[in-house]
């Protein structure tokens, strides 16, 4: 037999028998389609975008790092040891996503029962599926989240926001609380010292007698005070990111780079003789007891007024009630849908129903002349599958 099995014309001659069966099993199912996708639920996106976290310009002496209010920091500019390549954008995108902000939205809208869960874990996974968070090269933080209604949609997604603000602005509040009672210790305790400086100065020229020392003596003390003072401060700073910094961390070995710069520079201050007036062998002891203790009261009333000052910001950082995010656009009710796509959806059907309709009836002639050209290879198949379609039926039976 010199025919072939795949005749190109008898395949388009099958085709052509059947075409009004292939229309109406394409036009039978796109029409299914379209009903299904009227029954389907309908489902709504809406998108607000947040702007990257910058540097707060304001504060408690740098109290608050670039997440704006995030996380207790404290000296210049704040510090918090993110991992490597994660930016603050990225703790914010990873935040939105959190327990913390979540559970709190899908209580306010009953969620759990719309999405028929029994726990809150379960509720949480489900509402992560509606809910996109990305982060664009440029650091803007987009957030959608899909519903029923465009209403509802935009709703989640600012009280998502209004949620990720709350929580920050709490933060912001408990690092400065914790700060302002860091000061009010440490301004209490130089507030002792100073008035003990102060005491025991006086009493020593009210006993002694003392007159006034030169300017040029003066003007050396002050510096050194003052000097003394930055140094209290720089080791006060120091003790309190030790709290919650590693010892590896830039900030606190820019500080003990400080601590140390200050303690030479005290050194070879102290070394003038400015600071005695006259060389040690010529001064009296009185005038030696008498500039130590006037360098210690310069130095404690340096350090309180510095302290006086940062407890006045921490007290209104304290207070502040201001939005810590920025958002560019707010989320807003979108009145197309984002699913079920009515034209991608009946395309779709109308496509792949067409190529399994043109498939089954070119098998169908290849089968036919496979049964003619090889009549027992043919009856052979017929049974095979025959007795396929027999198992499945039974199968189905079995489950049913």
């Amino acid at each position: 037999m010199n025919q072939r099995l795949f005749d190109l014309i008898s395949i388009l001659e099958g085709l052509c028998r059947a075409k009004k069966s292939i229309a109406l099993f394409v036009l039978g199912l796109t029409l299914f389609a379209l009903l299904l996708v009227q029954i389907v639920p309908k489902s709504y996106e809406a998108e607000a975008v947040i702007l990257p976290p910058y540097r707060a310009s304001v504060g408690v002496s740098g109290l608050l790092s670039e997440f704006s209010g995030l996380f207790p920091t404290m000296g210049e500019g704040g510090e918090f040891v993110l991992p490597f390549m994660i930016t603050p954008s990225d703790l914010y995108a990873a935040l939105i996503s959190t327990p913390a902000i979540t559970d709190t939205v899908i209580i306010q809208f009953g969620l759990a029962k719309e999405y028929r869960a029994k726990t809150m874990l379960i509720a949480r996974e489900k509402f992560k599926k509606h809910l996109k968070v990305k982060l664009s090269r440029e650091g803007l933080i987009k957030v959608k989240f899909s519903a029923k209604t465009p209403q509802k949609a935009s709703d989640i997604v600012n009280a998502l926001l209004k949620r990720l603000d709350n929580l920050n602005q709490n933060l912001r509040i408990w690092s400065a609380r914790n700060y302002r009672m860091y000061i009010e210790e440490r301004l209490k305790e130089c507030g002792d010292s100073l008035e003990i400086a102060k005491n025991n100065l006086v009493s020593f020229q009210k006993s002694r007698g003392l007159p006034a020392i030169e300017a040029q003596t003066q003007y050396a003390l002050s510096t050194v005070a003052n000097l003394q003072a930055e140094l209290l401060q720089a080791q006060y700073e120091l003790s309190y990111l030790r709290n919650f910094m590693s010892e590896k961390s830039a900030r606190i070995k820019t500080l003990e780079t400080r601590v140390n710069e200050i303690q030479k520079t005290l050194a070879s201050l102290e070394a003038q003789p400015e600071l005695s007036a006259i060389p040690l062998g010529q001064v009296p002891d009185l005038y030696i007891t008498y500039l130590t203790l006037l360098r210690e009261y310069q130095t404690q009333q340096t350090l309180y007024i510095f302290l006086t000052q940062q407890f006045e910001q921490a007290r209104l950082e304290e207070a502040k009630n201001v939005p810590v995010i920025q958002v560019l656009y707010w989320a807003s009710p979108q009145i197309c849908d984002l699913k079920p796509k009515r034209g991608i959806v009946t395309i779709a059907t109308f496509l792949s129903s067409l190529i399994i309709a043109l498939l089954g009836i070119s098998a169908k002639v290849v089968y036919q002349r496979y049964a003619t050209l090889y009549p027992e290879r043919g009856k052979r198949l017929a049974r095979i599958i025959n007795i396929t379609l027999e198992d499945l039926k039974l199968k189905r039976k079995a489950n049913g």
